[in-house]
């Protein structure tokens, strides 16, 4: 039974959020950031950490907004994966044809035993129609390396919920 107040207190603290999130003209906004790890082996060891988040910029004169989405996977390796492209993939895990990815940084730090934890940050241009026709059922798509593939997969809460505030 709790308190309905907190989920008041919640829903403001998001609105709250979202308002200052967008810049004084009205034209961008930045999505709350979301973290998992992701499972890429058998070993317990085995795990990236993935961060996103989603951001927005409305061109005032035509009313098109612009997306981006914001990727950030640490690991945990002998070298850099140096993640090239992206595609796109269905519920079935059949991947379009992939596409090049903006890569925004690569760095290395803790370097132990051969091993450095390395941080790559990218970004994906997204279209509004692209986001429109996924909001039923989220999207999934795989980062590629020459060495390794991660899935990663955008939930349909989180893409609604940033649709509805960005809209």
């Amino acid at each position: 039974y709790g308190d309905h107040r907190d989920l008041h207190l919640s829903l403001r603290r998001q609105r709250q959020m979202c308002i200052r999130d967008r810049s004084n003209e009205g034209n961008s906004f930045s999505s709350l950031e979301i973290s998992e790890s992701l499972q890429t082996g058998i070993l317990s060891t085995d795990v990236d950490f993935l961060k996103y988040n989603f951001e927005s910029k409305r061109d005032l004169e035509n009313n098109l907004a612009s997306h981006n989405l914001n990727l950030s996977l640490v690991y945990n390796s002998k070298q850099s994966r140096n993640y090239h492209s992206f595609s796109f993939c269905d519920q079935w895990n059949n991947c379009a044809e992939s596409s090049e990815i903006k890569v925004v940084s690569v760095s290395g730090s803790n370097c132990k035993n051969n091993n450095c934890d390395y941080k790559e940050v990218f970004q994906v241009q997204l279209t509004d129609e692209f986001l429109k026709n996924t909001i039923n059922d989220g999207f999934s798509m795989r980062l590629i390396s020459d060495s390794k593939t991660n899935k990663i997969e955008i939930p349909k809460a989180y893409l609604m919920g940033y649709l509805k505030v960005a809209q």
